[in-house]
């Protein structure tokens, strides 16, 4: 019999066997189902120290079938830097003995919320991982749990994000279970990790930026864009929120700032700090919902010029 501990991992394929043979009993193994669990994220910017501030919150749902043992969050980039940077607050050890993660992966400064009770990778495919340490903080369902803070020197965009069960469950049905036994899962599942999305640093392309267009390129480097990439963004049904992350140029004058949703002013939502980034989630009904922002700045040429840019989002 296989004995494969599935702590911290939602992956059976190498456990799994789906018909018995002569002699063996099929044991079934319980659902690890977390599907409806998130990742809850916010961003902020200090202009002082030059450092963006990303925090993650785990809600587990109250249908889930086991607890939240780990997430992850992609942090692959474009060039190499170096991973360490003084300049960013951290509460972690960092263990030399586990492989370096690729060199592209974005440097990062790392505070979770009881340095004792949580397992922290740098993952070879730059991914940062948090995985509780023997189950010490397991987010149970219908509980939440925050704290896990990331600081960076790079602007906040899209990232992939990872949510896993723990796998105490099911090894403690495959440590009891007969030598010889065949294992399945009650809902026939494999893998019970949930993929989501959320904000996080970033190491975006400036020349692939989307600027909104409406006026000369200088002008319209103002008000850029990572997400959308294009005026007009057709949704899914249901769809009652977007995330834009914009880019305000370094010679906009922030307090010339404005944005409307749907004619109401909304600028308070807004840090247009200049040369830095923001993430800014907008509500969306059902329908056209506009979104304007404009700001005033200065040309390379010494000029003054203004960046208005209108994003329609369209929700059948």
């Amino acid at each position: 019999m296989m004995r494969t501990l599935l702590r911290g991992s939602a992956t059976l394929a190498s456990l799994l066997l789906m018909a018995s043979t002569p002699g063996q009993t099929t044991v079934r193994l319980p659902s690890l189902n977390i599907a409806g669990s998130t990742l809850e994220w916010s961003e902020t910017y200090d202009g002082v120290r030059h450092v963006y501030t990303y925090r993650y919150a785990i809600h587990a749902a109250p249908t889930n079938k086991a607890p939240i043992a780990c997430f992850g969050i992609d942090l692959s980039g474009r060039i190499e830097r170096s991973m360490v940077d003084a300049d960013l607050h951290e509460n972690i050890v960092r263990s030399s003995a586990l492989p370096p993660p690729p060199a592209t992966m974005i440097p990062v400064g790392v505070t979770i919320p009881s340095p004792g009770t949580t397992n922290v990778f740098f993952g070879r495919q730059s991914a940062l991982g948090f995985c509780s340490r023997g189950g010490s903080w397991d987010v149970q369902p219908g509980a939440s749990l925050g704290g896990f803070i990331i600081e960076s020197k790079l602007p906040p965009g899209l990232r992939t994000a990872t949510i896993d069960p723990s796998g105490v469950k099911q090894e403690e049905v495959i440590e009891t279970a007969d030598p010889g036994d065949t294992f399945v899962t009650d809902d026939g599942a494999t893998s019970y990790r949930v993929t989501t999305a959320v904000i996080g640093p970033s190491d975006p392309d400036p020349a692939l930026l989307y600027n909104g267009g409406g006026q000369s390129s200088e002008v319209n480097a103002f008000l850029r864009y990572a997400t959308p990439t294009d005026n007009r963004i057709k949704l899914a049904t249901g769809t009652t929120a977007y995330t834009v992350v914009i880019f305000y140029g370094a010679t906009i004058t922030p307090s010339t700032f404005i944005a409307t949703l749907n004619g109401i002013d909304i600028t308070s939502r807004f840090q247009p700090i200049p040369g830095s980034g923001q993430a800014v989630t907008i509500p969306l009904g059902a329908g056209t919902t506009k979104l304007h922002m404009g700001v005033d700045g200065t040309k390379a040429s010494g000029g003054k010029g203004t960046d208005s840019d209108t994003l329609t989002f369209l929700v059948p």
